[in-house]
């Protein structure tokens, strides 16, 4: 149900906005909080199921190293930081708190997540790839109605030229407008 949840959702923002309280479910977890990457390369909150005290340090500590870290939780059963794998890189730090759950499930739980954020970034890259590709079919149409508009004035103007040559005979003002027509 999980998976089926992570993967209805098709932008981030709705994404982050359950998947704290559907992995609090299936962890059976006092607390989850994701922290993702952010542009810079550091952990910032994406979202988090209460205000509960969460020590980033063991986030940053699990995101670099790529390791998880669990324990006794204070609040009951364990707390557990996981590293959110996307290929062989993380894109964040999955934190649940005080699990009554295995700690197996809760590295499952970090692999979808990781899995429904990177299809989320294939469909977003998607779109902008279909916005890019109609802009585009948007722009050659319009430049082809803007050269065919400018070639009808054009050949109109050349053809009055020419036939004020012809009238006009050999002279050097009609060569002159007709060389320029060439142009």
């Amino acid at each position: 149900r999980l998976s089926e949840a992570f993967l209805s959702d098709t932008t981030r923002e709705s994404l982050l906005g359950v998947a704290a309280d559907r992995l609090r479910g299936a962890l059976q977890a006092r607390h989850v909080a994701i922290f993702l990457e952010n542009e810079q390369g550091h952990l910032a909150s994406a979202a988090a199921t209460s205000s509960a005290e969460v020590r980033e340090d063991l986030a940053e500590l699990a995101f670099r190293q790529g390791n998880s870290a669990d324990f006794p939780s204070s609040l009951g059963g364990t707390d557990i930081y996981l590293p959110i794998p996307i290929g062989l890189s993380r894109a964040g730090v999955l934190v649940a708190l005080g699990i009554r759950s295995s700690e197996r499930m809760a590295e499952g739980c970090a692999v979808l997540l990781g899995l429904a954020l990177e299809r989320e970034r294939f469909v977003r890259l998607a779109r902008e790839s279909e916005a890019t590709r109609t802009s585009d079919q948007m722009k050659s149409t319009l430049l082809a109605a803007l050269a065919h508009d400018l070639k009808t004035p054009i050949a109109a103007a050349r053809g009055a030229v020419e036939n004020w040559a012809a009238q006009a005979g050999s002279s050097d003002k009609a060569r002159l407008a007709v060389g320029e027509m060439e142009i």
